[in-house]
C-alpha cells in the first residue's frame, strides 16, 4: 500500500520523458553513503545546566520517564561551552539566477563561515558547495525557514528572471535556462539524499512537481534522466521507510508471569558473542531509519505564550516521522526485556544464569561500540526489582561482579561523560552505536547555550555547525555528508554488523514485558522484602493492586 501511495505522489511530479518504476518488493536500500563531519570531543562541556542522569535519561526525547522520579540523580556538569574549531566551508562564487547583484551578508572568522543572513545562505547552496556545508544548512535551516520555503527560495532564484520575461528564444537564453535547472536539479538530489523524509510534505512535493514540469521543455532533455534517476532513488527511500514504519508495533506490557510465553534468553542458544552482534544488528537498522532532521526538529526552541523555550516533539506542521521517538522507546523496551528475563524464573540458581547471560551479553556490546544496548542492560540490572535479589546476585560469580562495575564505570558521567566518549572514539567505526542520551544531551546543551538568530537577522551558524556535528556524530554509521558513493570509504577494519537471527529479532520485537509494578512484585515473590521499608512498599503495592 505504502509503494503505490508515493508512487502516485512522485508520478504526479514527474514530467514527460521521467519513468518512476515502482519497485515489487525490494529490501530497503541502504542509507546515502555519505561520509560523517568530523565529531570534536572539546565540544560542549557543560555550562552549569543540570540534566537528569541515568534513570531519567530519555525524558527529553519522550516526555516520559523511564523508571520512578524518586530514583533520578539530578546531576550539575561544571564548565563552559565553547563553539570552536567550526567546520570550513567553502564559500562559492556567489551570483547568476535572480540575485548576482545583491550584496552578500556573510562573517567568516579565520576562514570559517560563523554567521549570515538567511538569503545570503541560501545563495551560497550551490552544487559547487562543500557537503559538509551543505548538510549543516540543509539540516538547521528548519530552524528558521520550513522546508518549502526553502525549496521556494530556491525556485525562485533559478527562475524569477525566466517568469518575468517569458521564455526566451535565443541560443543563449537556453543554454542559460538548462544551466540554471541543472544547478537546482544538482541541488535537489543532494537533499533528496541526505533528507528525503522532507519530501513527504505536499507543500514541498507540489514545488517539486512544478521543477519536473519545466523539464518538460525540449531543450530540458539532458536533464530528464537525471531528474528520473532522483525520483526513483527518493520513491526506494520513502516506500522503504512506510514499511519499516508498518512494523513499529507497540508490545504492551503484562501484569503478570503467567501472560509471559515460555523460555528466556538462555533457550535461544545464542552466546553472549552473538546476542550482543544481534543486538547491535537490531540498533544499526532502527538508527538507519532515523532521519537527521528528526534531531533539530525535537531539540528546536518552542515557542510557548510566556516567550520561554521548551523542548517539543510536537511540530505538527514539519514533523511527518517519529522514528527518533521509536527509538528511544526501543531503549526503554530493551531495559524492561531484561528486567523481566532476570526475574521471571522460580529458582535463583536460574535466575543467576540469566543475569550472568546478559552482563556478559553487555561486555561484548562494549567491544563491538554498541553503547546505547550496553546503557540499558546496565539500567535493567540497576532497577530495584532487579537490584534488590540479594540471594540471585550472590549465585553469580565473582567476575560477572567484576565485569558489571567496569562497565558502570565506562558509561558513568563524570567529567561530562569522558570515559564513554573517549571509549566511543575508539570503538569499530562499523558497529559503533553512540548513546542516544547523551547526545540528546549535547544537542540541547548547544541548542539553549546559543541564539539560533543574531542581530539583524543574521543566522548562527556556528551554532548550526555544532548541531550538526553531533547530529552527524550520532548517525556516524550512515556516512551523511560524502558527496558521491564513488566516494565513500573503504570499509573499515574490525567487527561488522551480523546478518538477522529471525529467532532473536522475534524475541527483542515481539516477546511481552513486565509493567514496573509487576516487576516489583514478582521480584517481592522471587524474594520476600528483607527490612521495613521494603514490606511498606510490598504492601502499598498490594493495595494499588486492581
Amino acid at each position: 500500500m505504502a509503494m503505490y501511495y508515493y508512487a502516485s505522489k512522485l508520478n504526479e511530479a514527474s514530467c514527460s520523458g521521467c519513468s518512476v518504476k515502482v519497485p515489487a518488493s525490494d529490501p530497503a536500500p541502504p542509507a546515502t553513503d555519505l561520509a560523517p563531519l568530523p565529531a570534536d570531543p572539546s565540544l560542549l562541556h557543560g555550562s552549569g545546566l543540570s540534566y537528569y542522569d541515568n534513570d531519567d535519561y530519555y525524558s527529553m526525547v519522550r516526555g516520559n520517564k523511564f523508571m520512578s522520579e524518586t530514583t533520578c540523580k539530578h546531576i550539575v556538569m561544571n564548565g563552559g561551552l565553547s563553539f570552536v574549531s567550526t567546520q570550513k566551508v567553502e564559500s562559492p562564487q556567489l551570483g547568476g539566477g535572480g540575485g548576482g547583484g545583491e550584496k552578500v551578508e556573510v562573517e567568516f572568522r579565520e576562514g570559517q563561515l560563523v554567521s549570515g543572513s538567511p538569503d545570503a545562505l541560501v545563495e551560497m547552496l550551490r552544487p559547487g558547495a562543500a557537503p559538509s556545508f551543505t548538510f549543516t544548512l540543509l539540516l538547521c535551516s528548519r530552524l528558521f525557514l520550513k522546508p518549502h520555503e526553502l525549496l521556494a527560495k530556491l525556485c525562485k532564484r533559478y527562475f524569477n528572471s525566466y517568469d518575468k520575461h517569458g521564455k526566451g528564444d535565443s541560443k543563449e537564453s537556453l543554454e542559460k535556462e538548462l544551466a540554471d535547472m541543472v544547478s537546482l536539479v544538482r541541488v535537489l538530489k543532494q537533499w533528496t539524499g541526505m533528507f528525503p523524509y522532507d519530501f513527504r510534505d505536499d507543500r514541498v512535493m507540489a514545488l517539486v512537481r512544478s521543477i519536473t514540469q519545466r523539464c518538460a521543455a525540449e531543450h530540458m532533455a539532458s536533464v530528464r534522466a537525471e531528474v528520473s534517476s532522483m525520483l526513483e532513488r527518493l520513491l526506494d527511500r520513502l516506500t522503504a521507510l512506510e514499511q519499516y514504519e508498518e512494523t513499529l508495533v507497540q508490545v504492551p506490557q503484562v501484569c503478570s508471569v503467567e501472560q509471559l510465553p515460555q523460555g528466556d534468553i538462555l533457550t535461544l542458544g545464542l552466546t553472549p558473542v552473538e546476542l550482543a552482534s544481534q543486538l547491535t544488528a537490531v540498533e544499526l537498522h532502527r538508527l538507519s531509519f532515523v532521519g537527521p532532521e528528526e534531531f533539530v526538529q525535537a531539540f528546536a526552541p518552542a515557542c510557548t505564550s510566556s516567550g520561554s523555550s521548551a523542548i517539543s516533539l510536537r511540530h505538527a506542521d514539519a514533523k511527518t516521522t517519529r522514528n527518533l521517538e521509536a527509538y528511544a522507546d526501543w531503549f526503554n523496551r530493551l531495559s524492561y526485556l531484561v528486567a523481566t528475563d532476570i526475574i521471571k524464573p522460580v529458582k535463583s540458581k536460574q535466575r543467576a544464569r540469566v543475569l550472568e547471560q546478559w552482563v556478559t551479553t553487555a561486555r561484548e556490546c562494549f567491544n563491538l561500540g554498541n553503547f546505547n544496548s550496553l546503557m540499558a542492560i546496565i539500567s535493567a540490572l540497576n532497577m530495584a526489582p532487579v537490584a534488590r535479589l540479594k540471594k540471585t546476585w550472590s549465585r553469580t560469580s565473582a567476575v560477572c561482579g567484576q565485569q558489571l562495575r567496569q562497565l558502570e564505570l565506562c558509561v558513568e558521567p563524570s567529567g561530562n561523560h569522558a570515559r564513554y566518549r573517549a571509549a566511543l572514539a575508539a570503538a569499530p567505526s562499523a558497529t559503533a552505536v553512540p548513546l542516544l542520551s547523551v547526545t540528546c544531551r549535547d544537542l540541547h546543551f548547544a541548542n539553549q547555550a546559543a541564539p539560533t538568530r543574531l542581530p539583524g537577522g543574521r543566522v548562527n551558524f556556528e551554532k548550526c555547525s555544532v548541531l550538526a556535528r553531533h547530529v552527524s556524530a550520532q548517525l556516524a554509521t550512515r556516512h551523511l555528508t560524502e558527496p558521491h558513493p564513488s566516494a565513500a570509504p573503504h570499509p573499515a577494519p574490525g567487527p561488522h554488523p551480523a546478518p538477522p537471527h529471525l529467532p532473536a529479532w522475534r524475541f527483542l520485537a515481539d516477546r511481552p514485558a513486565l509493567s514496573e509494578t509487576a516487576l516489583e512484585l514478582v521480584s517481592f515473590e522471587r524474594e520476600p522484602p528483607v527490612d521495613h521499608l521494603e514490606k511498606e512498599r510490598l504492601k502499598r503495592l498490594k493495595g494499588a493492586a486492581p
